[in-house]
């Protein structure tokens, strides 16, 4: 098994080439493609990723399984109280894939591709 935890983003074209990018990479290191693709996306992403699906066809098109994608909404925003429940939301769901998953060798973690909100977390914690 090879997965891909990504952050979502509400620009697609964005969104779908960080993930072909990420399908390559997982090529070049484990000669294998994505069986599992988590994506951790705000209701922001999670909208806008679904308004236009053309980035479907393009994912598609450049051979990533549109099978092995899981979304998961967790807003991630100081704004919103208590901030420390949706933090410890993202931080949960991160270690529940890392922690059963059977081999964290076949594992890439993109968490830079995303709001500012989600970026701002990662680097400060």
């Amino acid at each position: 098994m090879t997965s891909l935890i990504i952050l979502g983003n509400k620009n697609r074209h964005t969104f779908a080439n960080s993930i072909v990018a990420a399908h390559h990479k997982s090529l070049e290191l484990f000669e294998k493609p994505f069986t599992d693709i988590f994506i951790i996306d705000s209701s922001e992403s999670y909208t806008e990723l679904h308004k236009e699906t053309d980035w479907i066809d393009y994912i598609k098109n450049n051979d990533v399984s549109i099978e092995a994608l899981t979304h998961r909404i967790i807003d991630v925003n100081p704004d919103i109280k208590p901030a420390t429940k949706s933090i410890e939301n993202f931080i949960n769901f991160i270690q529940k894939i890392i922690c059963v998953y059977p081999d964290k060798q076949n594992l890439i973690v993109d968490l830079t591709n995303s709001e500012t909100y989600y970026y701002f977390l990662i680097n400060t914690y």
